[in-house]
């Protein structure tokens, strides 16, 4: 479901995956590993155009687990409550190269200590994403996603409670770089954070930058591993930590 990826999509890789969950203050978003009980909505008044809500337990917020816990968490003392909006605009042109642009906002219902030592009612903030086909190997076929796509994302938070204040990322992605390997999927990366200035969060530089490269390999229909390496500038943005690479390797099976 398109609208359904959307707003997985903001959840995961836009503000609130790469911004928010980096504070203890902010919320928590129901994302993998640790999802969480709710319920969406969404309405497609025609091909081009949709929308979409979602309310999910917060109770993240407060340290909880919600993955395992269902509805277990939903009203207890801990309650509070996640919720997400987007609203897009999706396309085909002449050349079969699809794209869309959607406006969101996200929110949580909990309280949220300020830097300065006060206390505010409530987290939120607006994100923007866009996405576009660039090439396709063979635009006429509407099962066939060899072609090269592009990303970007835009995200803000409040300053005064979170480490993050704005989040600008962007990508490329070739999916069946070679004939032989038709599923497989490179990519690249690039993401930057903007840290809060305020004295109290105790940040040394302005900002972290990260660059990412990765190439995932289609065993089989259900299989895939992927390496991925990045590079990040100002890592954690404090004082006296170098510049850092990192690699990973990660294995993914769908039943």
């Amino acid at each position: 479901m398109r609208g359904l990826t959307a707003i997985a999509t903001a959840v995961a890789a836009s503000l609130i995956g790469c911004c928010v969950t980096r504070n203890a203050h902010a919320a928590e978003p129901p994302t993998d590993p640790d999802p969480a009980m709710g319920a969406v909505i969404f309405v497609y008044p025609n091909e081009h155009m949709y929308a979409g809500v979602g309310i999910f337990d917060g109770a993240g917020h407060e340290g909880l687990s919600t993955g395992p816990r269902g509805p277990g968490s939903l009203f207890g003392s801990t309650s509070g409550w996640f919720f997400i909006g987007e609203a897009g605009v999706k396309w085909t042109s002449a050349s079969h190269l699809a794209g869309r642009v959607a406006l969101g906002g996200w929110g949580h219902s909990g309280q949220y200590q300020r830097f300065d030592g006060g206390m505010d009612n409530g987290a939120s903030g607006p994100y923007a994403v866009a996405e576009q086909q660039i090439w396709r190997k063979h635009p006429d076929a509407d099962d066939d996603a060899q072609g090269v796509g592009a990303f970007f994302q835009y995200g803000y938070a409040n300053p005064a409670i979170s480490e993050v204040s704005h989040h600008v990322g962007g990508g490329v992605a070739w999916t069946g770089p070679c004939e032989y390997r038709k599923d497989d999927i490179i990519g690249a990366g690039l993401t930057y954070v903007r840290f809060t200035d305020s004295p109290a969060a105790g940040f040394a530089h302005n900002g972290e930058l990260a660059v990412e490269a990765f190439y995932k390999i289609a065993i089989t229909p259900w299989l895939s591993v992927k390496p991925d390496i990045q590079f990040i500038h100002n890592p954690s943005g404090a004082a006296g930590v170098n510049d850092s690479v990192a690699g990973s390797v990660q294995f993914k099976a769908s039943f």
